[in-house]
C-alpha cells in the first residue's frame, strides 16, 4: 500500500484542491482536513470536494469516513443529477451516454447533467469508447460508483441490470465479443443465470484466444460455480479451465483438475485431457516415465477414435518422453513412426 502523505504534503494537496472552489482558505481548514484524512489522498480529495460543494462550507458538518463523505456528496446533488449517478452506477465504473439515454436517464437534460457531474469531479469523459458512436464515461473513483450502487434497493438493481443487458445486446448486435463479459455481469445481477453463463463461456473463450489466461480462468470458474451440480456442461468447462491454466504456464495448478477429469472423461475430451496432462508431466514435473505412459495411452485412444493426426501427435510426444528416459535409439524409431503417420496439411 502507498504510504500516507506527510502533514505538510496533505496541507499542500488540500490547498491545491480547494483553491478553485474557495477564495479564502483559512489555515485552520488546511490543518483540520489534513488531520482528519490521516494523509489518505482519496480521503483528502473527497473531503475537499465535499467542503467545496457546501455553501459556506463548515468543517463541523464534514463526515469522517470516505464512504460517508461520498454518500453526503451524492445526497447533496440536485435530484436529477443524483438519479443519473444511480443509473450510471448500475452500468459499472464505466458507462455510456447512449445507454443512459435509452434507459430514460436525465429526462431530456442528460448532456447538461453529465457536464455538471464532470465539473463536480464525480465522473469523467473518456477519450475513446468501446461502444462505437457513443460517448464513454467513468466514475472518477470506483468507490463513488460503489456507494451510489449500494444505495439502490436490490429489486431495483435487478430490474435495471436486466434493462442494461437488453440494451447492450441491442447495441452490440452480432459483435458481442467485446461486451460478452459485461453482459454476463449484468445478466447475473439481474438473476438470469442461464444467460449469464452463456456470456461467461463466450467471454472466457475469447479471453483465452487473446492470451488473457487469468481472465479466462476466472470466467470459467464463475460459470462453473453458477451451473447446477448435475449440469452436463460442467465437465467440459472444467477441462477448458484446466487447459487454460496449462497454456498460461500454471501447470501445477491444473494438475489436480486434470487427474480428477481423467477418471470420467472419454473420447476426444479424454484425449485433450491426456495431452495436457502430458505437458504437465513433461515440462513441469520432468517425469519421463509418467510422460511416456500418458503418451502411450493417448496413442491407443487416437487409434480407437480412428484419428491418425492425433495418433501422430501422441507418437511425437512418446518419442520425446522416451528420449528423456535416455533411450535415444528407441525414441528415433518412434519419431519416424510419428512422421509416417502424419498427413501433411491436415493440421494448421
Amino acid at each position: 500500500p502507498l504510504e500516507p502523505l506527510s502533514a505538510a504534503d496533505a496541507r499542500a494537496l488540500v490547498s491545491r484542491l480547494l483553491q478553485d472552489r474557495m477564495s479564502d482558505i483559512e489555515p485552520e481548514v488546511l490543518a483540520r482536513l489534513g488531520e482528519t484524512s490521516e494523509g489518505n489522498p482519496l480521503f483528502i480529495e473527497e473531503l475537499a470536494a465535499s467542503l467545496g460543494d457546501q455553501a459556506g462550507g463548515s468543517l463541523e458538518r464534514l463526515p469522517t469516513t470516505v464512504r460517508a463523505i461520498i454518500a453526503a456528496r451524492l445526497d447533496s446533488l440536485p435530484e436529477e443529477e443524483r438519479a443519473v449517478v444511480f443509473d450510471a452506477s448500475v452500468l459499472g465504473k464505466i458507462f455510456w451516454r447512449g445507454v443512459l439515454e435509452r434507459l430514460g436517464s436525465g429526462d431530456g437534460a442528460l448532456d447538461a447533467i453529465l457536464d455538471s457531474l464532470e465539473e463536480r469531479d464525480l465522473v469523467r469523459r473518456e477519450p475513446t469508447s468501446r461502444l462505437e458512436g457513443d460517448a464513454e464515461y467513468s466514475f472518477k473513483h470506483m468507490l463513488i460508483r460503489e456507494v451510489a450502487y449500494g444505495t439502490l434497493p436490490k429489486a431495483v438493481r435487478r430490474e435495471r441490470h436486466a434493462a442494461v443487458a437488453r440494451l447492450l445486446e441491442e447495441f452490440a448486435g452480432a459483435r458481442i465479443g467485446a461486451t460478452a463479459s459485461i453482459l454476463a455481469h449484468h445478466w447475473e445481477q439481474a438473476g438470469e443465470v442461464e444467460k449469464a453463463v452463456e456470456y461467461m463461456i463466450s467471454a472466457a473463450r475469447d479471453a483465452g484466444r487473446a492470451w488473457a489466461k487469468a481472465e479466462a480462468g476466472a470466467l470459467y470458474s464463475r460459470a462453473i460455480d453458477l451451473l447446477p451440480a448435475d449440469d452436463e456442461r460442467k465437465g467440459r468447462l472444467r477441462l477448458e479451465r484446466a487447459v487454460t491454466l496449462v497454456q498460461g504456464g500454471e501447470m501445477l495448478a491444473a494438475l489436480p483438475e486434470l487427474d480428477v477429469l481423467l477418471e470420467s472423461l472419454d473420447g476426444r475430451d479424454r484425449y485433450e485431457a491426456l495431452d495436457n496432462r502430458f505437458k504437465v508431466s513433461f515440462w513441469a514435473l520432468t517425469d519421463a516415465e509418467a510422460s511416456r505412459r500418458i503418451s502411450e495411452e493417448a496413442g491407443r485412444l487416437a487409434e480407437e477414435l480412428g484419428d491418425e493426426e492425433l495418433r501422430a501427435l501422441a507418437l511425437y510426444k512418446q518419442s520425446a518422453a522416451t528420449a528423456m528416459e535416455g533411450a535415444v535409439a528407441e525414441a528415433l524409431v518412434i519419431g519416424r513412426e510419428a512422421l509416417d503417420a502424419w498427413k501433411p496439411g491436415t493440421r494448421q
